[in-house]
């Protein structure tokens, strides 16, 4: 195997086909899971890499001298090598037939990395394809980093640990929960999902009304944050296609699979309350109540997520939210409303609040508040277009 390349030709392929690679010391539980898969044909150089839950690969073009192989060296120690050679430096990989080390070198400098051959590389099986959409990238990124935050972590419950993905027709739901507060984002897509004739159908919340779902998986969390991640902000279409245990994102940089949660996503929907059941709708200024929440926030000295019980007053043109810590110390905020109901009273982890206001990029969200929760949802939400924030109150 040998071939050269232009280090800034292959830098940010390598940093991105690393991830799974170079985690925590200790994660992976076999050498070869911390070694990416060099791949060399006559035009082109594939990388993999893998570990017990995903897989990434990209493939590299530009290349010159080269002789076809393939081979594995440790992903990081790698990555490492090529970062220290000069901008627009070539770079040479070369390894001999039988020899176990692979010498890379740029200018006057060598490195020989270990490998391991490329026959002990896991194989990860081609997906057996179950349905498959095409998706704005930009879209794609945007719709999880909204709706990220309110994924369980390492819950018992294993269906709250990743974030659910439905399909139905040319709509898209996706939600994720942690029993505490539930994000719902419903999307339409420019065409149809492509549905296999064979397709496992699941029953499930094609939004938060009555629809159904044709198809209902779930992706663990750990791949949906990396995801937010790798995925950019390019307008460019890419593929999503779910298998019946793992599902692939391909982007024009790179592949990305991730084994599927092997659960159910709770029913949903009828968590949202009924017009009937509301006490109160209101229009509230998403940069005033953040500001008011970062007022009297100041005296939460413990600073955890789970003490942060804010309460909050709703009356004709006026809301204020005050907090009370454990010392007994109070803050409170208030800030002018366009609301003429009853005066109204509840109790709300504000912290939740905080991290609602801080995904979604609204200047106004819609309160509507209920006898136990509180709905914040965009005030632009149209039929297949709609974006719900749950939170549970607190009782008194």
């Amino acid at each position: 195997m040998k071939f050269t390349v232009k280090k800034d030709v292959i830098i940010k392929p390598l940093q991105l086909v690393s991830t799974p690679a170079t985690g925590p010391a200790g994660a992976n539980p076999a050498p070869v899971y911390s070694n990416v898969l060099l791949d060399v044909r006559q035009d082109h150089l594939r990388m993999v890499c893998v570990d017990e839950r995903t897989e990434m690969e990209v493939t590299v073009g530009q290349l010159s001298g080269v002789e076809p192989g393939a081979t594995t060296v440790n992903a990081r120690m790698l990555l490492d090598s090529c970062k220290t050679a000069d901008k627009g430096e070539v770079i040479s990989f070369e390894q001999n037939d039988g020899d176990p080390q692979v010498k890379v070198s740029s200018g006057n400098a060598a490195v020989t990395l270990v490998s391991i051959d490329a026959d002990h590389f896991p194989n990860v099986k081609n997906i057996k394809q179950i349905a498959s959409f095409s998706i704005s990238e930009s879209v794609l990124r945007k719709v999880i980093n909204s709706i990220a935050f309110s994924m369980g972590d390492k819950d018992m419950r294993t269906f709250l640990n990743g974030m659910m993905l439905g399909m139905s027709g040319d709509q898209l739901i996706l939600a994720t929960t942690d029993a505490h507060r539930l994000s719902c984002r419903t999307l339409k897509l420019d065409e149809p999902v492509s549905m296999a004739q064979n397709a496992a159908v699941e029953s499930g919340d094609a939004n938060p009304g009555d629809g159904k779902t044709d198809l209902q998986v779930i992706i663990p969390r750990q791949s949906v944050l990396e995801l937010s991640k790798l995925l950019s902000d390019s307008k460019e279409k890419i593929e999503v296609i779910v298998g019946l245990n793992n599902i692939k994102i391909v982007t024009p940089e790179f592949s990305y699979v991730t084994r599927l949660v092997d659960a159910k996503f709770p029913v949903f929907a009828q968590l949202f309350p009924r017009d009937s059941d509301l006490l109160c709708e209101v229009l509230m200024p998403c940069d005033l109540l953040r500001s008011a929440i970062q007022k009297v926030a100041v005296i939460n000295s413990e600073n955890k997520v789970t003490n942060a019980r804010a309460s909050c007053f709703l009356s004709p043109g006026k809301f204020e939210i005050m907090f009370e810590n454990n010392r007994r110390e109070t803050a409170r905020d208030s800030f002018q409303i366009t609301y003429q109901g009853d005066n109204r009273q509840f109790s709300i982890n504000y912290n939740f609040v905080q991290q609602i206001l801080g995904s979604c990029d609204q200047s106004y969200m819609k309160l509507r508040l209920a006898e136990k929760s509180a709905v914040f949802e965009s005030p632009d939400n149209k039929p297949g277009s709609e974006l719900r924030y749950l939170v549970m109150l607190i009782k008194s």
